[in-house]
């Protein structure tokens, strides 16, 4: 598994690494208990805004963060406005969060798994 030996060989060099996600994405880690053990923080949640808070805190003190979420979780918002719009900005509040705290010579990496109907999206800035 890439997770698995990407933060095993990080902690084998006394680099950290630390994830962060909601509690939905939680459930899938549960599966998976090996993915979370070579990790030196793995923080979960009850929601997105929660965990890009607490990605942000830990983007300072790890080697490497990873920010896990649902996009179409905390769907409280999405009444006043259209579903797509709502996620639309709610991610674009997230990347520029995280962005804020990204270090100098550091990266950032936003990934948007796709569905059947619309494409995935991949980005990468180095500061």
């Amino acid at each position: 598994n890439l997770v698995t030996s990407l933060s095993k060989t990080l902690a084998d060099n006394e680099k950290t690494v630390a994830v962060v996600c909601d509690k939905t994405t939680k459930q899938q880690y549960d599966k998976h208990e090996n993915i979370t053990t070579n990790l030196k923080l793995f923080s979960a949640t009850e929601s997105s805004n929660e965990a890009v808070n607490a990605a942000a805190t830990a983007a300072v003190e790890h080697n490497l963060t990873i920010c896990h979420l649902d996009a179409g979780q905390d769907n409280s918002e999405e009444e006043e406005v259209g579903e797509g719009d709502c996620k639309s900005k709610k991610i674009k509040k997230f990347t520029k969060k995280l962005f804020e705290h990204t270090s100098v010579n550091g990266m950032f990496m936003l990934i948007l798994g796709g569905t059947k109907v619309q494409n995935a999206v991949a980005g990468i800035v180095v500061k």
